[in-house]
């Protein structure tokens, strides 16, 4: 049965993560945390202020005592250009009071000057503590449940990478039956190109013609054909066309693409990294 219901998108749990963290920066203003106690950055550094590829940036912070039960301090570091940021988990060490994580610059990473977006705190309760970079969203504002300050002295500079900044590009697209009938197999096969880092994940949803299933199909490197494949075999009964939904394109330094379907939402727009286009060729009909 196609039993993927609409809306589990099988998508990195980075993009999930940029997601959720910027819709819960859009909602913090609606919590109710007045009882709540903040968390106190006391002091927080980093090992380099330049960091070639292959070296390893440490980070410590260290809270104020009279807050207790955090857990885990998520930084995240946002690139000079592209989207392919960095998340680090600091965890406590009782032997230094002192959270504690890492990174390591990695060959494709985005030269230039990689600034704190914001910092992340959980306690044991599941409350949330937010400190943005003022120096990147040019604001000093101050809520229940976070808060605004100019965090650049943490700022590091990446050198000796490539910046790979560009998503995969998809060249073609074939599926080798419009008409299908119960117990036959689908093949996709895509022509997919990245020119720096690779192709990690390619990914062709579909949409059932009645309800809202979907059947996301992964297409991995074949290399006898040189392209991206994958397949499926109509378990279902239901008769009626199926459109893909979207195609989902990210290489190995997370940057990515979405391709959806014009034809299925009724629009043809393109932005940074997402376009609509007519994909309704690829539709399968039982």
């Amino acid at each position: 049965m196609f039993s993927m219901k609409k809306g589990r998108i099988l998508i990195p749990l980075t993009v999930v993560f940029v997601l959720l963290c910027s819709f819960a920066r859009l909602s913090i203003g609606a919590v109710d945390a007045s009882n709540i106690p903040t968390p106190t950055l006391e002091g927080f550094e980093t090992t380099h202020e330049e960091a070639a590829v292959g070296e390893v940036v440490t980070l410590h912070a260290k809270l104020a005592d009279d807050v207790l039960g955090i857990n885990e301090i998520v930084v995240s570091y946002y690139p000079p250009e592209g989207s392919s940021g960095k998340w680090i988990s600091l965890v406590y060490d009782r032997s230094t009071g002192l959270y504690e994580g890492s990174f390591t610059v990695r060959e494709y990473d985005v030269q230039g000057t990689w600034k704190i977006d914001y910092l992340h705190m959980v306690d044991d309760e599941q409350n949330d503590y937010f400190i943005y970079n003022s120096d990147l969203y040019n604001e000093d504002l101050k809520g229940s449940n976070y808060k605004h300050r100019d965090l650049s002295e943490y700022d590091v500079v990446f050198t000796g990478g490539k910046s790979d900044t560009d998503p995969p590009t998809l060249h073609s697209l074939e599926v080798t039956s419009e008409k299908i009938e119960m117990g036959d197999v689908v093949t996709l096969s895509a022509e997919v190109t990245d020119e720096r880092s690779g192709v990690h994940q390619i990914v062709v949803s579909y949409h059932s013609p009645e309800g809202n299933d979907t059947k996301p199909i992964s297409l991995l490197y074949d290399p006898s054909t040189g392209k991206y494949e994958g397949s499926f075999i109509v378990e279902d009964d239901r008769e009626g066309t199926w459109e893909v939904d979207y195609l989902y394109l990210q290489d190995y330094q997370q940057n990515y693409y979405f391709i959806y379907n014009a034809d299925y939402y009724g629009e043809e727009s393109a932005g940074l990294d997402y376009e609509y286009r007519d994909l309704s060729k690829y539709n399968v009909t039982r």
